[in-house]
């Protein structure tokens, strides 16, 4: 339960508060501290809203976009990827979207985080507290390490995200973001939802390339995703019907890519 609510006026404030505290956390929206999910406890809460992390800005080569910025914002901001657009809708009410930031997303290390994968397949990178720039998966969910801003290249890869949930308001059961740049190279094939964490499957460029010019992709994915390690299940998944999806959405996100998804 939050016992005292403190708002910094700077970056370095708040690093510093954070840092007295262990049962501190930063507040941003509130909607995961809030959560009944939320697996930390929080008896002081440190404001981000007076350190002015709200903005989307862009220069001729990157989107920075503030860790206070609403999922509503992304959805109306012209300056954001449509893939991305597309994951910050997956929350289904708009009067959360008003209030859940793109750093609190990110923050929470949830392993269905809306926004993770695809902007891991964007190569998105972070902006800390402490002036570091680190990719989006090497951060450590839950951490009090400061996200200031999520820094995107403008050159954008192609990209598609596709969700499996049972329903709307339901958690996402399996997420899965495809990239590639735009001459079909590099590609990127990130998925939430099987492990603890969100996972890049740097395995699958030759799969890439082999289930773009299959006129059935599903299996070789299907192959390929045995390899893994053991995907958690629960009462409502199976194994097996968890991997068979998540070969379907792959398959998906490599279609959308050929065909130029952004």
């Amino acid at each position: 339960m939050i016992q005292e609510f403190i708002r910094p006026e700077g970056v370095q404030e708040a690093m510093e508060l954070i840092a007295e505290d262990r049962q501190a956390a930063f507040f941003a929206g509130g909607t995961c501290i809030n959560h009944a999910r939320c697996p930390q406890e929080v008896s002081r809460a440190i404001s981000l809203e007076a350190l002015g992390l709200d903005h989307i800005t862009c220069t001729d080569t990157t989107v920075s976009i503030g860790a206070t910025v609403t999922l509503q914002q992304l959805i109306d901001s012209p300056l954001i990827p449509r893939s991305l657009q597309q994951a910050a809708a997956g929350l289904y009410s708009r009067n959360v979207r008003n209030m859940a930031t793109i750093g609190g997303n990110i923050a929470a290390g949830w392993k269905h985080a809306l926004l993770t994968p695809v902007l891991a397949a964007l190569e998105a990178q972070l902006l800390t507290g402490n002036g570091e720039s680190i990719p989006i998966l090497a951060y450590e969910g839950s951490s009090k390490l400061l996200i200031t801003s999520v820094v995107l290249k403008t050159d954008q890869r192609y990209c598609s995200s596709s969700i499996y949930r049972r329903s709307s308001g339901s958690a996402p059961k399996v997420q899965v973001a495809v990239s590639c740049r735009t001459d079909m190279t590099d590609p990127l094939v990130i998925i939430s939802g099987l492990h603890a964490t969100v996972r890049s499957l740097k395995e699958f460029g030759p799969v890439f390339t082999a289930a773009r010019s299959s006129s059935e992709p599903v299996p070789l994915i299907l192959d390929a995703l045995g390899t893994l390690d053991p995907i958690d299940e629960d009462i409502h998944c199976s194994r097996d019907f968890l991997r068979y999806t998540s070969a379907r959405l792959i398959a998906e996100g490599i279609r959308s890519c050929a065909g130029g998804a952004r």
